[in-house]
């Protein structure tokens, strides 16, 4: 795993760069979700409805029922509300890197404070942080051409999507979580790192 163990300099830095352009993307994000309503109700629904659609046609329903908006007086238009969605599409692009690549830059950390089958895993961890990010491409580009034209996903298509949808989250979630836990385990053991700006 040698060639995959890069020494990262100024990794804490550019941890930190993550860490604010995800909580600044974090909360643009936030505004444009209160946008996202659809049906005759004008019921509210999150990025996580589409992204985990109970059924193969709950997602072109959600996106069709947000033309049935009544009396624009109290519900958005409904070409603004696909405009949200569509825009909060497109800044996930921003979020990306500092939601992956932050993650990626703690299992790295960690690694540095592990030895053995240890470092190796969490080496391996940051690295799949970029099958968990081609995931979420793929996602938001699925999720594009939905807003352009609702169709109903086929039986195939859909497995794989929310097969997509688990691997990503699992990716992602374990790689924080796991990397966090190791790193306060280091820094309370005082065990000492590999790298001389980690802890």
């Amino acid at each position: 795993m040698n060639f995959l163990n890069l020494h990262i300099p100024h990794l804490w830095t550019w941890l930190i760069v993550c860490l604010l352009v995800f909580c600044f993307v974090s909360y643009i994000m936030s505004k444009q979700a209160n946008l996202f309503v659809s049906g005759r109700t004008g019921k509210k629904f999150s990025i996580f409805d589409l992204e985990f659609p109970a059924s193969r046609s709950s997602l072109q329903s959600l996106i069709q029922s947000i033309d049935l908006l009544p009396n624009p007086s109290l519900f958005p238009e409904p070409a603004n509300v696909k405009k949200a969605i569509r825009s909060q599409l497109w800044l996930d692009f921003i979020f990306m890197p500092a939601a992956y690549g932050g993650i990626f830059l703690l299992c790295m950390a960690a690694s540095y404070c592990v030895r053995n089958a240890l470092q190796n895993f969490f080496i391996i961890f940051a690295w799949m942080q970029m099958i968990a990010w081609l995931f979420d491409i793929l996602e938001n580009i699925l999720l594009f051409r939905q807003i352009k034209k609702p169709v109903v996903m086929g039986t195939t298509a859909f497995k794989l999507y929310q097969i997509m949808e688990l691997l990503k989250w699992s990716i992602a979630s374990l790689g924080l979580f796991l990397s966090i836990f190791a790193l306060c385990y280091c820094w309370l053991m005082g065990i000492n790192s590999s790298h001389p700006l980690v802890l």
